[in-house]
């Protein structure tokens, strides 16, 4: 039996590039990163649901912003965990959260700042920002604006300073390319690049965010909450006793 984690961001041509930039050290060295995975609202009622969804917004869109950040760093330990949710543009038909803003520490350093959400007019969003210490880049995924990246070196052979870089326009989702590289694994008897443990990984931050948001400070990990049958309980108990969301 093959186990494998389906995080489609971490095969993006756009995202790949970026990580591919981060690791020649045109950038320097990683200060903060940003990502955004944002939207109107769920396509189908259970998403609003706590007994088949488990959580909202979090489980449903800031799981992907956590592994996309963690593996274009190299995948460190996360150290801390601060995170405020809300209700928002859909309060009135659910009790799960529709916003979040989640804080990552990474060993090492680095920070990050991700934003999942479920109250977004105009179109999804899915955008990564990354701070390094000799530049700057930006990719969004799903619109016109591409790759851009300033550095002091040069990336695609055009001068220093702002440049554009480029990835496979055909297939900018990364859900084919995230595919193709689970049956290699498979195939090959390997652990996929995205594993069962990375998963795991995730849903630890998922719920030290939920943990955050109930408690109002910061959480620090290893997390290992005992008697939790859904994640969003850590937050949704904590609100139905007035504390702060």
């Amino acid at each position: 039996v093959g186990l494998a984690y389906a995080e489609e961001l971490c095969f993006a041509p756009r995202f790949v590039r970026a990580r591919e930039i981060l690791a020649s050290g045109r950038l320097g060295d990683p200060l903060y990163v940003t990502q955004r995975e944002a939207h109107a609202g769920p396509y189908s009622p259970w998403f609003f649901r706590r007994e088949e969804a488990g959580g909202g917004v979090l489980m449903d869109m800031a799981c992907h912003s956590i592994e996309c950040v963690r593996w274009l760093l190299g995948k460190p330990a996360v150290r801390s965990v601060a995170a405020r949710l809300g209700r928002t543009l859909h309060a009135g038909r659910t009790e799960l959260e529709d916003h979040s803003v989640v804080q990552l520490e990474f060993e090492g350093g680095p920070t990050a700042t991700l934003e999942a959400s479920w109250a977004l007019q105009g179109g999804m969003q899915s955008k990564l920002e990354v701070w390094g210490t000799k530049g700057y880049l930006e990719a969004d995924l799903l619109h016109a604006g591409g790759l851009r990246v300033f550095a002091e070196e040069s990336v695609e052979g055009e001068s220093a300073g702002w440049q554009v870089a480029h990835a496979d326009v055909l297939a900018e989702g990364g859900y084919p390319q995230e595919l193709a590289h689970f049956l290699r694994a498979f195939r090959e008897g390997r652990v996929p690049q995205e594993s069962g443990e990375d998963g795991l990984a995730v849903l630890e931050v998922l719920y030290a965010a939920y943990a955050s948001a109930a408690a109002g400070s910061s959480v620090a990990l290893p997390l290992r909450p005992e008697g939790v049958r859904y994640a969003v309980d850590l937050w949704l108990e904590r609100s139905a006793a007035g504390s702060p969301r």
